[in-house]
């Protein structure tokens, strides 16, 4: 079957599912079965394919018109302009946690030329201490996560980047690793995309989130269960003048900017906004 017949083929149930780009979609899975470009597919509409590849094709498709997420079929997701290896065990990197790592590099210029060291709580695949580290040479990033296989993913998207001298991850809960003395006021910043969706939330949820690890999305039955907990490792763990630096959901903001305020030691909270005009980034700096 010639391939531009075989992107027909893939396009249909696509668009029948509901799923937005059906044709771009089409076109990504194709070029990744056949380990090529898209301009590859876009410029050879006559190749012939074999039954097998159309076969191996038409089940990928299948799977992707039952929503599956296609970061998990290709098993990457472009983040902060680099690609991070994704599967089952991490949620996929969302645009809007972009705006939580330009917000705290801003934080941290470069033109300073001063070490800083950087916790990052629940790091999933990794993307949020990787980007922090590769576009400031000045940042340490320690990195923990709940979920072995989550690390496991993420020391993959390390080594592929060839930074294993600028971000350690950690198998622990929360900032456990970092509960003692030696640790106390040693940290520039705690930075978090903790689970914040409300637990009866859950089963209302789209259906590509579905597929992704419920422990990385639950945010207990108002989905600010982890912000106070965040909060007391940043009292614990902060310098003087360090950021407190997290993601929160669309309606959560000031909730979580009075938590912040209720716990005191912080000062100059700040929210910030996603691409939607959403408040998406809370920061406060520890007195």
């Amino acid at each position: 079957m010639k391939l531009e017949n075989v992107i027909s083929l893939g396009v249909q149930p696509i668009e029948e599912s509901n799923i937005d780009s059906p044709h771009i979609e089409t076109v990504i899975l194709l070029s990744h079965l056949l380990g090529k470009d898209k301009s590859y597919v876009y410029s050879h509409p006559s190749r012939e394919l074999s039954d097998s590849v159309v076969k191996k094709f038409s089940s990928i498709i299948k799977k992707r018109a039952q929503h599956y997420p296609l970061a998990y079929i290709i098993g990457k997701k472009e983040f902060m302009s680099l690609d991070f290896i994704v599967n089952e065990n991490v949620i996929i990197p969302r645009p809007e946690t972009e705006i939580l790592v330009e917000e705290t590099l801003k934080l941290f210029p470069l033109q300073d030329a001063s070490q800083h060291t950087i916790v990052d709580v629940g790091t999933g695949c990794g993307n949020i201490a990787l980007s922090l580290a590769k576009y400031n040479k000045d940042i340490y990033v320690y990195a923990t996560d709940i979920s072995s296989k989550a690390i496991n993913v993420a020391f993959e998207n390390r080594k592929r980047l060839n930074m294993e001298n600028t971000v350690s991850f950690i198998n622990c809960n929360l900032w456990d690793y970092f509960n003692d003395k030696k640790w106390k006021g040693r940290i520039d910043a705690l930075v978090s995309n903790p689970p914040y969706i409300r637990s009866s939330q859950l089963s209302d949820l789209a259906s590509e989130l579905g597929y992704e690890p419920k422990e990385a999305l639950d945010g207990g039955y108002d989905g600010l269960y982890f912000y106070p907990l965040l909060i007391e490792g940043g009292k614990f763990l902060l310098r003087k003048g360090g950021y407190l630096i997290m993601e929160v959901g669309y309606d959560q903001a000031e909730a979580v900017k009075n938590l912040i305020q209720s716990k005191g030691n912080f000062e100059d909270i700040v929210i910030k906004k996603d691409y939607s005009g959403i408040d998406r980034i809370v920061i406060a700096r520890r007195e």
